[in-house]
């Protein structure tokens, strides 16, 4: 059996949080940053799961668990959030 190799991608990640009345505000200044050639690089590992039937990628979810050194982060993304009500899945 041969192993199968993963491809190596680049990811380029941004998260940004603030209420909703200060969004301009954010906006605005980030706007005036001057820009900089900076660059950080860390390996992730990432690991994507599913049930033997694929009932999340017929429901267009994804379960991501990844790894940056000594974290973990899990994430659900959903295709469509607006399928989903206030209440949760």
């Amino acid at each position: 059996m041969r192993a199968r190799r993963s491809s190596i991608s680049t990811e380029f990640e941004l998260k940004l949080a603030a209420p909703p009345e200060e969004l301009e505000k954010v906006k605005r200044v980030l706007l005036a940053m001057p820009t900089a050639k900076s660059e950080a690089r860390s390996t992730l590992v990432s690991t994507y799961y599913d049930t033997p039937g694929l009932a999340l990628h017929r429901e267009r979810l994804s379960l991501r668990i990844r790894r940056q050194g000594s974290e973990f982060v899990q994430t659900v993304k959903v295709e469509d959030p607006a399928r989903f009500d206030n209440d949760g899945v």
